[in-house]
């Protein structure tokens, strides 16, 4: 109990009991020499225990802690003037220097300690505590090693704080930068894509605007055909086709402004249709669509024959290659009204041109 009451009163810098003990402000006391000494040697003021920097450079005295370890010393002087040996109960006034411990004039006279050599209390607790001291020297310049060693840690780790958050604050300089950059890059070349696009426009609603010119006049042209000239008794025609086309027959009264089937070859009861492509050939009749076997469509001709013999009620396609007909698809069906040839223009860079018929050819299909 005697020896935690002692630690209590201990400085944690010196050890011993305080002397002139000082609080600073995180609540924790030293002796004030102790506290000078370790502010000169560590260049900074902070509490030796918990590095909390002080703010005061005279810190004051904690007097109560002082009172307390006057009273607790004056204690331990009488406790050690009055202590007596547990065998005699007289004054221990001697040590003996072969058991290590105090005795009194008693036992050194004793057979227990006969021939042992003794020391004057005093004498011996002097000799012990620089023995002590000396001991603690070394113990002492290892913990100034280390502690020196610490700063120097901490001074690294705190280096090496300041250098990583240097480098952040580069990086992230850098990656701003480069944000910045793509950022101005992305405006740019969007610029000049929207540029682009607008030019390729304006130069798309001209071929359109052109096209469908070019298409009302052929409709125009169509349409006048039509009225003139209706298909009648037995006809045959040949035609020239690119891209992708519709080659038809219909009757006069089919719908022709709109997008619905009604105004497609093909699409309706009013219209028979052959779809021509490089992929191939079909026939639509009333928005039904027959594909023909590829052995048939497998010419690569870019013309094909139609034929109508409206009596018998039949129309039919013809592929035409080198003066050879090869048949396509035959309709089988009553005409009720004059039939009229339609073509349409499917894609892009699509054409159909009516070509001139020898007379051999008009008598080709019998």
């Amino acid at each position: 109990m005697a020896s935690r009451l002692e630690e209590d009163f201990c400085c944690p810098v010196c050890h011993d009991v305080f002397r002139d003990p000082v609080v600073l402000s995180c609540s924790h006391s030293f002796c004030k020499d102790c506290l000078k000494s370790w502010w000169t040697e560590k260049q900074t003021r902070e509490c030796p225990n918990c590095k909390r920097r002080s703010s005061k450079a005279e810190p004051p005295c904690n007097l109560t802690l002082k009172n307390l370890c006057e009273s607790f010393l004056q204690e331990r002087d009488q406790r050690s003037s009055e202590a007596l040996c547990s065998l005699h109960s007289e004054k221990l006034k001697l040590f003996c220097l072969d058991h290590q411990q105090p005795v009194c004039l008693v036992c050194r006279d004793s057979e227990k300690h006969s021939n042992h050599r003794f020391r004057p209390i005093d004498e011996a607790a002097r000799r012990h505590k620089k023995e002590l001291e000396e001991t603690l020297e070394p113990l002492k310049e290892k913990l100034k090693v280390c502690e020196g060693v610490k700063v120097k840690f901490d001074q690294t780790a705190e280096h090496m704080k300041v250098q990583a958050q240097r480098t952040e604050r580069k990086i992230k300089e850098q990656f701003k930068k480069l944000h910045q950059f793509l950022e101005e890059e992305e405006e740019v070349r969007l610029a000049a894509l929207r540029e682009e696009e607008e030019q390729k426009s304006q130069m798309m609603k001209k071929k359109m605007e052109a096209l469908s010119r070019e298409i009302a006049a052929l409709s125009d042209t169509v349409r006048a055909t039509e009225e003139e000239n209706g298909l009648t008794g037995r006809c045959y025609w040949e035609v020239e086709w690119r891209g992708r086309v519709y080659i038809s027959v219909s009757y006069r009264g089919i719908s022709r402004r709109g997008n619905s089937r009604d105004c497609l070859f093909g699409g309706n009861d009013q219209s028979w249709s052959l779809y021509c492509s490089d992929g191939g050939y079909s026939v639509w009749h009333n928005n039904r669509e027959t594909f023909i076997s590829s052995s048939s469509s497998s010419s690569s001709s870019g013309r094909v024959a139609v034929y109508v013999d409206c009596p018998a009620g039949t129309l039919s396609f013809y592929t035409v290659s080198s003066d050879t007909l090869i048949h396509l698809h035959t309709f089988n069906t009553t005409f009720t009204e004059p039939l009229h040839p339609g073509f349409r223009s499917y894609s892009s860079g699509s054409s159909v041109s009516l070509c001139p018929l020898a007379l051999s050819q008009k008598n080709k299909i019998k």
